[in-house]
Order: structure tokens, then sequence, then C-alpha cells
């Protein structure tokens, strides 16, 4: 028949030789991703048989090493000192944003027709423009980098001032006796709020001062508006926000803003972690997700843990959902080899032990579901599936089997 592509018994061989590696790739990842959901279930099921803390003013060691539920007061008596501003406040956590005055690239995407002569038809094609504005941003941004050669050359960003972020914890927080390590303290930022800048008038001297000899350091080669600022206030106070800059309503390029965040002591909190002695430590599931958390207000266990089981289920659910149409795939091109030649009798045992073949995959990996999975539907589905394949195997069988005469 003429337009269709025809393939020697050869061809299909050495296409079945180059299509066995990735079968069997296939199968290896399969199986492993199906130990991998085992090992996971059995971790997040652990985690929800946690032991609780009753009493948290007491050192419970009998739950050493074991994954639990704490609630309570989270206290600290320390005081928190950030070194740029010299604030200090009796708190958990402190931390400090800044933020800088610069010149920002803005891209727009845009869409048009073309016509592709490959083709001979008219296409969509996806350009950018760029646009430029004075923004506030978390980080000092270099022209330099802008994607118009005009921009780079008649936008420029400067800085009054350069200061790091920060966060500080408490070193002796603790909820009762058990003291709250950093890594678990960090999942209360969240819940910081707001902190009015407090800075007297000899601190705010003092900033001057030293922006001033910094400036006069550096010239006005990096604040553009080095020269005007001279004449006036360098450093403001504006509520939450600490102002480097000549007008906090009129920012110019170059200015800079510090503002403050707090998690105060007394607040309640619960956590799940493991134990150990009198602090806790992380713990991973298999897969590398972290089961160890913090949370404001008082929350059971399986509240907060209630989406690492939705999160791991999604992950289960699309895993397989891949390989299906991985192995679907494969079976397409398998088709796509015999399409033409299915009817030859000289075919049938290449036929027969291909479909075989398929037949006893879907049934491995069905039993794996089966055996290795609490919900066996996947596995019901591949049994299946191996049953159809197997039932196809002998219907051609039976109907290319040479007639006795």
């Amino acid at each position: 028949m003429a337009g269709k592509i025809r393939f020697s018994p050869q061809e299909m061989c050495i296409g079945m030789i180059l299509l066995i590696p990735v079968l069997i790739a296939l199968v290896y990842y399969h199986w492993n991703t199906e130990v991998g959901h085992r090992l996971e279930s059995q971790a997040v099921q652990t985690v929800f048989r946690t032991q609780e803390i009753t009493s948290p003013d007491r050192i419970a060691p009998e739950l050493d090493g074991k994954f639990v539920h704490l609630a309570g007061k989270l206290e600290s008596s320390a005081r928190l000192r950030d070194t740029v501003t010299g604030m200090e406040e009796n708190a958990v956590m402190l931390q400090r944003s800044v933020s800088y005055f610069q010149w920002s690239e803005i891209r727009h995407s845009h869409t048009r027709k073309v016509y592709n002569p490959s083709t001979r038809k008219e296409e969509n094609e996806t350009y950018y423009t760029y646009s430029y504005e004075k923004r506030w941003r978390d980080r000092l941004i270099s022209t330099a980098d802008f994607n118009e050669s005009s921009a780079r050359k008649k936008y420029r960003n400067g800085q009054i001032a350069v200061c790091r972020p920060s966060c500080l914890f408490a070193k002796d927080m603790h909820i009762g006796a058990y003291r709250i390590p950093e890594f678990l303290a960090a999942d209360i930022k969240k819940h910081a709020e707001p902190l009015a800048v407090r800075v007297d008038d000899s601190l705010r001297g003092r900033l001057e001062a030293s922006l001033r000899t910094s400036l006069d350091a550096r010239g006005d080669a990096d604040a553009s508006s080095a020269l005007r600022l001279k004449a006036g206030k360098l450093v403001h106070v504006d509520g939450n926000v600490l102002y480097y800059g000549a007008d906090p309503a009129n920012p110019e390029i170059g200015d800079m803003r510090i503002t403050y965040s707090i998690v105060r002591p007394g607040g309640e909190y619960s956590l799940v972690a493991a134990a150990a002695g009198d602090t806790f430590e992380g713990i991973k599931s298999p897969k590398g997700k972290e089961l160890a958390r913090m949370e404001r207000g008082a929350v059971s266990s399986d509240a907060m843990m209630g989406d690492v089981a939705s999160s791991m289920s999604w992950g289960i659910g699309l895993e397989r959902t891949l390989i299906i149409a991985a192995y679907m795939l494969y079976l397409l091109i398998v088709g796509v080899l015999f399409s033409d030649q299915l009817h030859t009798n000289e075919l049938f045992p290449l036929v027969f032990g291909v479909l075989g073949g398929h037949s006893l995959l879907f049934l491995i990996m069905g039993l794996t579901c089966v055996i290795y999975e609490q919900t066996p539907s996947d596995g019901l589905i591949m049994l299946a599936v191996s049953a159809a394949l197997a039932l196809a195997t002998v219907f051609i069988g039976i109907r290319t089997a040479p007639k006795s005469r």
C-alpha cells in the first residue's frame, strides 16, 4: 500500500532492542518510586503517632529521640540589640529589613504576527520592550545589567549608604523547661510585627556624622545626590522607618530605608520535632521533606502535619501519572513498529513476545502497588491491564496461527 511505512523484521528487532534500555529504566524507576512511597508513608505515619509533652515545665527523658508535640508560651529574657542603630528590645526575634530607591527595569511582553518562510504561514512571535522606573528594591541594582544600551548610559544607580538585612534570635528562648533551637524559631518569622524606630537626637547625630564621613571619603561617585544632601539632615525617623536621605516624602536615587519587625516573648506556640534532652532536633522523611515545624497558637500535631500528608499524596499521584504516561508512550512506539505487519504469521513469535512481556511487566507493577501501598487501587488497575494484554496475546495467537488443512 503506497504511502505506508513498512519495517522489515530486522528493523523491528533493532527497534525493540533499542527500546529495551528504556523499558528497563521505566521498570527500575517505578520499583524505586513505589518503595520510596512506602518508606515515606511509614515516616509520616510515625510522625502522626507523636508523643504529647503534657508538662513542659519538666524534662521527660523517656521521650528522648521520639517525635513529640509541645504547646506553651514562648519565653525569653534576652535583650536583642541592633548594631546599626543601637535599638534594643526584649524579644525572641528582631529582624532588620533594608530597601534602596533604585532605577529598575520593567519588561513588557508583546505578541505580533510574522511570516515564516519555511511553513509559509503567519505565526505568533513574542518580543519584549523595556521601561524604566524609580522603585524601592530590597537589593542594589546595577544599571550595567539593563538590556537597552541607551538605558545603561542614561540611568545610574548609586547609594547613600549600604546596610545588610539581619535577623537576630534570642539564645535563651524556651517553652517551659525546653530550649527552642534556632532552626525551629525560624518558623516564627511570618508572625513578626512592625516595630517603631526609637532613635534619640544623640544617636541620630552620631548616625548622621558617620554617614557624612563615609560620603566625604567616597565623594559623590556612589551617591548621586551626595552634594545636595550635605546641606540638610541625612537621617530621619518616620514611624517604623529609619530613613537615609534628604526628604522621606520625596525620595531620590540612592536613598535607603531601614525597617524593623519583632516577635515579643509571651505568645502561645506549638511545635512538633524530635526530642533531644532539653531541646529538639529536626527530622526529615526519606525523600527529604522537613517534618519538624513550629506554629503560632495552640495547634494539634494532626493539624500541623496534615499539609505534609496532603502534599505527599499529591506528589505520589503525579509521579504515578508520569510513569503510566511513559509506559503508554512506550506502547505507542511499539504499536507504530508493528502497525502494518500484525497480520503476517511469520512475525507472530515477536508480537507474542512483546505483548506477553508487557503483560508480565504490568503484573509486576500491579503486585508492587498492592504489596507496598495501603490503597491497592492503582495495583488493581495495573493487574487489569496485565490481564487484558494476556488475553490480547492469546487472541492474536489464535487468529494468526496457521490453520490445519
